[in-house]
């Protein structure tokens, strides 16, 4: 799919279930660095993500505007909804995980003090 933005065209294509597992993998294990604009400027993806469903690269986006990077987020959530729903499922996994680890900690926490006492 071309869609053009910023005076640009712009390729997005639909991502096999193979290039997702392999995208995944090779985030698991490699060593990253953590950009707050390239992770956290949208809620949806990070800029990362982008890069792999897009020919467009992190320099690219440089001299976008947040709306403009927005129009091929809206375009890529068209043509890959699966994976944005698998993102969303993992996002609230996370959330519940951490809550249930927070909960054992103030636990064990509450336990200790009363031990103590």
């Amino acid at each position: 799919m071309l869609i053009k933005v910023s005076d640009r065209d712009v390729n997005i294509h639909e991502v096999t279930v193979g290039e997702v597992r392999e995208y995944l993998q090779a985030e698991e294990t490699g060593n990253i660095s953590i950009d707050p604009v390239t992770d956290l400027m949208f809620e949806d993806l990070s800029l990362r993500d982008l890069v792999f469903m897009t020919d467009i690269t992190l320099a690219d986006m440089d001299d976008m505007k947040p709306s403009q990077i927005q129009e091929l987020i809206d375009a890529c959530k068209g043509l890959n909804p699966h994976f944005f729903a698998m993102a969303s499922r993992a996002r609230d996994m996370v959330q519940h995980m951490a809550s249930q680890i927070s909960t054992g900690l103030s636990a064990l926490s509450s336990e200790q003090a009363t031990s103590g006492s």
